[in-house]
C-alpha cells in the first residue's frame, strides 16, 4: 500500500485551543502563576537549581553569554556544523566564535581538536547536543575546567536526552533550550536558561524582568501560525495538498514558511503565561513521547544498519532523535527518489559555519555532513507500520541507482 509521509509532525491538539480560550476568558494569557510553576518543574525535569523562561532559544544564548560578563573580542569554541544563528549571536555579543571540527560519526564536537584551539582569550565553549543526541559531555567538561572555561550546554534539540543517566543542561554551567513550534516540545515559541549558579540565575532573571511582555496579537499570530504548521502537516491535508506541490516544486517549501515565521518577533521579550501552561502540559507528556521515538529510532536502526551509514551514538549517551539522520554520497537524488515514493524528507537543518564566517579554513567532517546528511521523518506520531515503509522505501531507492 502506498503511504505519504511528511518529514515532521507538530506536537499540537485541541486542549491547546482549549487552553488559550480559557486563559482569554481569565485574563491570564500574558501574566500569571504558571510561569513561576513552569519554571520550576523544568529546572526539577533536568536535575538543576534554577530555570529562567525566556523568548526563543537564540534568546536563551544570547542572555547565557551576556550574563558571563564577558570582554569584547574574547573566544568562544563551538562547533562548526551548527545552526548558523549561533555564530552570529556569539558575534552579536561582541565575541569571535572559533570553530571546532566535528566527529566524522556522531557528529558532535570533536574533543581532540579542543586543547590546541585554545588561547589566552578563549573564555566558554558552546556543547552542542546535535540532534538530540549527547556529545561526550563529560570530557569536554574535564578539558574545560583545565582551562578554566565556562561550558554552555546548547540543548536546543534535546529537552530530555541524557548523559550517563543525567539529563543534559545539567553538566554544564548554563543551559538553555528550545520551544520552538517544529520542536518535539512545543509552547507556541519560547525558551529557557537553566543553571545550578545563584549568581548567574540572578543575572539572567534581572535581563529578562527588565524586558516588555509581547502583545496578546504576538500571541495569538503565533497560535495561528502554529495551528497552520498542524492542520497543513496532518497526513489527510499533507497527502492530498502538500505532497502534489512538493513533487512539482522539487521538495523544497521551506523559506516561504521561514520568512513568514519571521514576522513574529521572538527576541527581546517575556515569555507569557499560556505559553507556561502549555509547557506544563507538555512536560506531562515529554518522558512518554520520547520514549515512543527511542523506540521507532531503535527499529529504524535494525531495519537499516546493513544498508546505510548511521549516526553514531556516544558510549553513555541516551539520544532522543530530534532528527534522525542518514549518511548519503548523492543525497538530492535520493531525496528526489523518496518523495516520489512517499516519504518526506529534509537537508535544510545545519551549516558548516566556518564557511559563512571563517573564510580560509577548513573543517572536512563538517563540510561532509552539511554536503551528504539526510533528515529522516520520525516523530511520536508515526506508527511501527510507518517505519517499515520508510526503511523499504530508503532500500529501494538507493538499490535503484548509484547513490
Amino acid at each position: 500500500m502506498f503511504r505519504i509521509i511528511a518529514r515532521r509532525r507538530i506536537n499540537y491538539s485541541l486542549k491547546d485551543c482549549l487552553t488559550l480560550f480559557l486563559l482569554s476568558w481569565k485574563g491570564e494569557i500574558i501574566r500569571g502563576n504558571s510561569i513561576s510553576d513552569f519554571e520550576s518543574r523544568f529546572a526539577n525535569f533536568i536535575g538543576v537549581k534554577y530555570a529562567v523562561c525566556v523568548s526563543s532559544g537564540r534568546d536563551g544564548l544570547r542572555l547565557t553569554l551576556e550574563s558571563l560578563g564577558l570582554r569584547k573580542g574574547d573566544e568562544i569554541l563551538l562547533p562548526a556544523f551548527t545552526f548558523s544563528a549561533v555564530p552570529k549571536i556569539v558575534m552579536e555579543c561582541g565575541l569571535k566564535p572559533i570553530f571546532l571540527d566535528i566527529e566524522a560519526n556522531s557528529y558532535n564536537i570533536d574533543l581532540n581538536a579542543m586543547e590546541q584551539s585554545i588561547s589566552s582569550r578563549t573564555k566558554a565553549i558552546i556543547a552542542t547536543h546535535i540532534f538530540g543526541c549527547p556529545c561526550d559531555i563529560e570530557k569536554l567538561i574535564q578539558i574545560a575546567n583545565k582551562y578554566k572555561l565556562a561550558v554552555i550546554e546548547d540543548c536546543a534539540q534535546a529537552i530530555g536526552a541524557a548523559y550517563k543517566g543525567k539529563r543534559v543542561g545539567s553538566y554544564g554551567l548554563l543551559g538553555f533550550f528550545s520551544f520552538e513550534s517544529v520542536k518535539p516540545f512545543n509552547t507556541f515559541g519560547g525558551g529557557i536558561v537553566v543553571t545550578n549558579d545563584n549568581n548567574l540565575f540572578t543575572t539572567v532573571r534581572k535581563m529578562v524582568l527588565e524586558r516588555p511582555y509581547p502583545s496578546k496579537k504576538n500571541i495569538y499570530k503565533r497560535f495561528l501560525f502554529t495551528t497552520m504548521e498542524c492542520f497543513l502537516s496532518s497526513p489527510v491535508i499533507f497527502s492530498m495538498f502538500i505532497y502534489p506541490v512538493l513533487l512539482l516544486y522539487g521538495g523544497n517549501l521551506a523559506k516561504p514558511f521561514r520568512r513568514m515565521k519571521g514576522t513574529i518577533k521572538a527576541f527581546g521579550i517575556r515569555f507569557t503565561n499560556f505559553q507556561a501552561t502549555i509547557g506544563i502540559s507538555r512536560l506531562e507528556e515529554l518522558e512518554g513521547h520520547n520514549s515512543k521515538r527511542v523506540e521507532l529510532a531503535k527499529h529504524l536502526d535494525k531495519l537499516l544498519r546493513n544498508s546505510l551509514k548511521l549516526q553514531v551514538i556516544k558510549e553513555g549517551g541516551e539520544p532522543i532523535y530530534y532528527n534522525y539522520v542518514i549518511d548519503n554520497n548523492a543525497p538530492d537524488k535520493l531525496c528526489g527518489k523518496l518523495l516520489f515514493r512517499g516519504v518526506d524528507t529534509d537537508r535544510f537543518f545545519n551549516c558548516d559555519c566556518s564557511s559563512l564566517f571563517q573564510v580560509g579554513h577548513c573543517y572536512p567532517n563538517a563540510a561532509r555532513a552539511v554536503k551528504n546528511l539526510i533528515q529522516i521523518p520520525l516523530y511520536h506520531q508515526l506508527k511501527e507500520k510507518d517505519i517499515e515503509y520508510i526503511a523499504l522505501m530508503l532500500r529501494k531507492s538507493i538499490n535503484s541507482g548509484d547513490e
